[in-house]
């Protein structure tokens, strides 16, 4: 069967299947072709600057919120780059070395991904570098965060990681990589564990508004979403 053909029979079939199954927006529900509508993608609040070596893509709202629950919790890790399409004006070189926040080994398995991991990959997409996603290890869990202060959060991270590079690497091309920024104890913990004078950078796709409205957002796995 000749492939222009084959093509025809394809689209034929999944406009078959969009007139009685339409495709819904995975935030707000409405009939959309794409899984975040453009209206849900412009309500996305930017953060314009961050900070000296701290960046971060958007405000943690409500619906941005949503969005990253069901990445983790709904086995929809495909929504990240969905998340990601109009980050464009970040200033990273071709040098820069993006390390993922790593999940503990049992994190990892019930999720069957790192979701840090996957931001580093769309990184790397975007601005080049490369992706180390060994060096940097998980050493402990105490439980979620979710409920915890700034204070307990530092001490509940205290030595949870470890800094393994297998070969020598400079600290000021590296830049950690995870999906929410909270009160920056997981950011802390693993500068002491790089020893790091202020040469690490670090990116987020997120950063709560305050940390009494991380408190505050009511959701179904309110026990696992930041860890």
């Amino acid at each position: 069967m000749p492939n222009a053909l084959i093509t025809k029979l394809r689209q034929v079939v999944l406009k078959s299947i969009h007139y009685f199954f339409p495709l819904e927006c995975y935030l707000c529900r409405a009939e959309s072709q794409i899984r975040i509508c453009n209206s849900c993608k412009r309500s996305l609040e930017k953060i314009s600057w961050s900070g000296n070596k701290i960046e971060h893509s958007y405000w943690l709202t409500p619906k941005l919120r949503d969005a990253i629950s069901q990445v983790k919790y709904q086995s929809q890790p495909k929504l990240l780059a969905d998340l990601c399409d109009d980050i464009t004006n970040l200033a990273y070189s071709q040098h820069t070395i993006w390390i993922p926040v790593p999940l503990t080994l049992s994190r990892y398995r019930e999720r069957g991904f790192n979701q840090s991991l996957l931001l580093c990959e769309i990184l790397f997409n975007k601005f080049g570098g490369i992706v180390d996603s060994t060096s940097l290890q998980r050493k402990t869990f105490r439980g979620t965060q979710t409920k915890l202060g700034k204070k307990q959060r530092e001490t509940n991270l205290k030595n949870a990681f470890v800094w393994a590079p297998t070969e020598k690497i400079d600290l000021a091309n590296v830049v950690i990589v995870d999906d929410v920024y909270t009160t920056g104890a997981t950011y802390k913990s693993i500068l002491d564990a790089m020893a790091d004078d202020g040469r690490v950078g670090f990116w987020s796709l997120a950063k709560t508004l305050s940390e009494k409205d991380l408190c505050d957002f009511e959701i179904e796995e309110k026990e696992n979403i930041f860890c």
